[in-house]
């Protein structure tokens, strides 16, 4: 008589709505008759008949024993009123079984000497088949029974780590006994790298030489049915193609475990991604998998996203030891919100709610407020709150001086004015290595967004930066002198490179050097447009101005003073595709003149793609 299914030393099987079992049993035999269950010491399994053995094979349901145990279960196959054959399976628990499953940060890669203590009433069913006491690393792949765990490992199986594998499922399970007080277990089901597309539930049927399958394996080893999924991956998924279709396969996933479960209502707690360090640019996909991770349970009912973005590493992405206990705390309060095992769950985890832009009373500025949903006993940080940025043009801005925390909303005191604050977009966590340090009392983290759009939505681009110049030449006034066609005037001038560090094109250091004499000055750049399209060029200047396009004037300010004011003219015009010439002249107004303002704005992108932001149209570069 041998058990394949749904009965094992050590295991945790899965209660029913009335805190019961109601397994199902599997198995071969050499004999036919009625499958007992004798049980000593619990009411109603002296001697009860829970299915039958025929044809070499056995099947039953093992319904109605209590939450709780260890129970020592005595299977007997009964014929003629004779035992023909019988196998004791001993310290069996009835509670709770969770799948955990993902990639390396769910399979655990942190420091082992921060492992939770083991509890004797949490168990894990490890990767070759044996119930245990769950302690890290639970992933035991060194031992794995699935082919597809050797595969994905180039063909054999990796040594045991002596001093990894930490992860966040242990402490899971630990907190979701301390909230349900019933014993819990955990299919271990994760293996680093993957991305979801690998995680392709049609290939359930491959069985043991797919993930997905391997998952639906154990799954039905231990009798099919649990009463939830932890979930962290993402990581591999961060690439251009990869991100396009991460949310419509997350989907799809979900609804196979619930079809697989047998629960359509099947609760799913995913781990929003975490830091990874790397370069990065703009738009970034790992903030792209962030942000659908962080949109999903609006989208899918019964699932919760759990930030992780301010938990510290153990290496160059995997979550640190300890914390990985505070996030596999995390994952348990989500869960128990969805699922209510405490008397008091926790609201859901925290979520932007909105943002306000205030002008200062004192300084003017623009101070930016931040308001989150389910914030439990207010916001906190171990120091001045950090995490947020400001974009525009898809470049980060450093336009942040100061933050506080007050209740649920973040305070942010910016150094621009409220109507240039409404032309940048909103970030927390921007970027592949943020610095994000802001939790609720409960220790919730607030979750990587963005971009929120702080005003209308504006297909524009950056200020300048970076322009070639000539040496100060002799004045021309108001600049009336100057043609309105350069053609060769300017290509015996020598010409050098200036950059600035900031969105305000200043070279004041410079004409101070000349006193209050009255000079000329030429800057130039070049401006690639990938695409026809309608652009505005936004100009302030705090001087005499003349602006030519690929040698012809098209704007002319001789009355041009201080303040050099941002957006403070626009020229609107038709760009053909290719690369064009821009050249200023910039008197210095004898002495006074700082430098100038230039950027541009698309007003031919449709309010559809303005919403979408950055990347669903195209802008152009210099």
């Amino acid at each position: 008589m041998h058990i394949n299914t749904g009965l094992f030393d050590h295991m945790v099987m899965q209660r029913d709505p009335k805190d019961r079992s109601n397994q199902s049993i599997a198995g071969t035999c050499s004999v036919s008759g009625d499958l007992v269950v004798r049980i000593q010491g619990v009411p109603g399994f002296a001697s009860k008949k829970i299915g039958s053995a025929k044809g070499g094979k056995f099947s039953g349901r093992l319904a109605g024993l209590p939450v709780g145990g260890p129970y020592k279960i005595e299977l007997q196959i009964v014929e003629k009123k004779r035992v023909a054959k019988s196998q004791t399976v001993k310290d069996v628990l009835v509670g709770d079984v969770w799948i955990a499953a993902g990639q390396s940060n769910m399979q655990g890669c942190g420091l082992l000497i921060h492992a939770a203590k083991p509890q004797s009433t949490c168990r894990a069913f490890n990767m070759d088949d044996q119930w245990r006491v769950a302690k890290d690393p639970i992933h035991n792949m060194w031992a794995c029974v699935d082919q597809v765990h050797i595969d994905l490992c180039g063909g054999s199986r990796p040594g045991e780590s002596k001093t990894h594998g930490t992860g966040p499922s242990v402490a899971f399970i630990q907190a979701m006994h301390r909230f349900s007080k019933v014993p819990q277990g955990i299919l271990a089901c994760a293996h680093g790298g993957t991305s979801v597309a690998q995680w392709d539930p049609n290939r359930r049927d491959e069985a043991g030489t797919s993930l997905y399958g391997a998952t639906v394996r154990r799954l039905q080893k231990n009798g099919g049915r649990v009463r939830g999924v932890i979930w962290y991956q993402g990581e591999s998924d961060a690439s251009p193609d990869a991100e396009k279709v991460f949310t419509q396969k997350m989907k799809e996933l979900i609804a196979a475990f619930r079809r697989d479960t047998r629960d359509p209502k099947l609760p799913f707690v995913m781990v929003q991604i975490s830091r990874v360090v790397a370069e990065w640019s703009l738009p970034s996909p790992w903030n792209a998998i962030q942000d659908q991770q962080n949109r999903l349970p609006a989208v899918i009912k019964n699932v919760l996203t759990v930030p992780a973005i301010d938990l510290g590493l153990d290496d160059l992405i995997h979550i640190g030891g300890p914390d990985n206990n505070r996030l596999g705390r995390r994952l348990a309060e989500a869960m128990d919100t969805l699922t209510g095992q405490s008397k008091k769950p926790l609201p859901p985890p925290l979520a932007f709610r909105k943002v306000r832009v205030d002008r200062n009373a004192i300084n003017g500025l623009a101070d930016v407020h931040v308001e989150f949903d389910n914030v439990v006993g207010g916001l906190v940080s171990p120091s001045r709150p950090e995490g947020f940025a400001f974009v525009q043009g898809g470049k980060a801005q450093p336009v942040i001086f100061d933050s506080f925390l007050a209740g649920d909303t973040v305070v942010l005191r910016t150094s621009r004015l409220a109507s240039e604050v409404n032309t940048l977009e909103l970030h927390y966590g921007l970027g592949s290595y943020p610095v994000c340090s802001i939790t609720d009392k409960a220790d919730r983290a607030v979750p990587v967004f963005g971009p929120i759009a702080l005003g209308v939505p504006r297909a524009i681009t950056p200020f300048v930066r970076s322009m070639r110049a000539t040496e100060f030449l002799d004045g021309a006034g108001n600049l009336n002198s100057l043609p309105k066609t350069l053609g060769e005037a300017l290509d015996s001038v020598a010409w050098r490179r200036v950059d600035v560090n900031q969105d305000f094109f200043s070279i004041r250091q410079e004409i101070v050097a000349h006193g209050n004499a009255d000079k000329l000055i030429y800057f130039r750049f070049s401006l690639e447009v990938p695409e026809p399209m309608k652009l505005r060029t936004h100009l302030g200047y705090d001087g005499p101005v003349k602006l030519w396009l690929d040698g012809r004037q098209i704007f002319h300010d001789a009355s041009g003073m201080n303040p050099a004011i941002q957006d403070a003219k626009s020229i609107d015009g038709k760009f053909a595709a290719g690369v064009h010439e821009l050249t200023f002249a910039l008197g210095t107004n004898a002495g006074r003149a700082w430098g100038v303002f230039v950027r541009f704005e698309r007003s031919d992108v449709s309010a559809r793609l303005l919403k979408k932001g950055i990347g669903a149209y195209l802008l152009p570069k210099f």
